[in-house]
């Protein structure tokens, strides 16, 4: 700026340099001007406070915002400002994101990467589909699980997710979930089965199919 210019200011905020991120708070911004916030009536205030929020992303016409312990959804009443929109918890389940970039989309759900496991959520109840790498997940770096990463490829039907095991400070595990040939987008129904008919235990070929890889970084 020369010197000697005159700067005229509309609205301006003090951000305290040591910690210029607030992940308890929501900012929503204005229709016709997004990158304008309000700091009063644009903030979208969560039934249970205190939590970092994750991330948010859009199903059905719902706005979901993520924690790392709840989802919550809301959405535009037409009539007021985000501060007065009305915010719901998703499940009573303790499930959150432990990852901004934990987040796929698919048709007619959405993905998400919790502590517990990679979960679906196609209704109010996110779905646990991972039961299977619960052994792996517990060897998830926690202190680097934020890097976690998870990708959906819809057209082909493979979910992969990126994740730090075993100390490491990067991600050096990637597993692949397969959905290829079951008639829901994730079918978690259990593989084997007692038959109706003959009551001997059956193993079913139509279920999700897990494999691990690791990320070539050359």
């Amino acid at each position: 700026i020369p010197d000697g210019s005159t700067i005229a200011l509309n609205d301006m905020m003090l951000i305290p340099d040591a910690d210029p991120v607030n992940e308890t708070q929501l900012r929503v911004s204005y229709v016709a001007n997004p990158t304008a916030f309000d700091d009063v009536t644009g903030k979208i205030q969560l039934p249970i406070a205190g939590e970092k929020i994750v991330s948010c992303f859009k199903q059905r016409n719902l706005l979901y915002i993520s924690t790392d312990h709840h989802i919550f959804e809301t959405e535009d009443n037409g009539s007021t400002e985000p501060s007065g929109w009305t915010v719901n918890q998703v499940s009573t389940n303790a499930v959150g994101n432990m990852s901004v970039m934990g987040i796929g989309y698919g048709k007619t759900n959405a993905l998400f990467l919790d502590r517990s496991g990679i979960f679906s959520l196609a209704s109010n109840v996110p779905t646990l589909v991972s039961e299977e790498l619960l052994p792996l997940w517990l060897r998830i770096n926690w202190d680097y699980a934020h890097i976690s990463w998870l990708y959906n490829d819809v057209q082909n039907r493979k979910t992969y997710c990126g994740i730090p095991i075993d100390g490491s400070t990067t991600v050096n595990k990637i597993i692949l979930m397969n959905t290829r040939g079951l008639d829901p987008e994730f079918d978690v129904s259990e593989p084997i089965h007692v038959s109706t008919f003959s009551g001997k235990l059956l193993a079913s070929d139509k279920t999700l199919k897990f494999s691990l890889m690791s990320p070539n970084l050359n």
